[in-house]
């Protein structure tokens, strides 16, 4: 019998977790920054095979947003999110 217990837990809460820590970190280091998350977020899976593309995709984001170009699977805009949200 093994010793050890594990626990399935889901992926919201563990990016809850992260989210938590984090923010009490930032705004415990630096009050006046107020940080907050959004409260949305999303989760993606992907194969070993494309690694180099996903961590290129996240090095570059910076600039990428600065030009405009997104990856409109992973990525939304606001005029996404508002005209999702007119269609509720």
């Amino acid at each position: 019998m093994s010793r050890f217990r594990f626990r399935l837990i889901a992926i919201s809460e563990v990016v809850g977790r992260i989210k938590g820590a984090s923010a009490h970190a930032v705004n415990h280091t630096h009050p006046a920054a107020n940080f907050r998350w959004q409260s949305e977020y999303g989760v993606l899976s992907f194969g070993e095979k494309v690694l180099p593309d996903v961590i290129a995709y996240i090095e570059n984001q910076k600039n990428r947003h600065q030009s405009g170009p997104i990856w409109q699977q992973i990525e939304r805009t606001e005029d996404a999110v508002q005209s999702a949200s007119a269609g509720l």
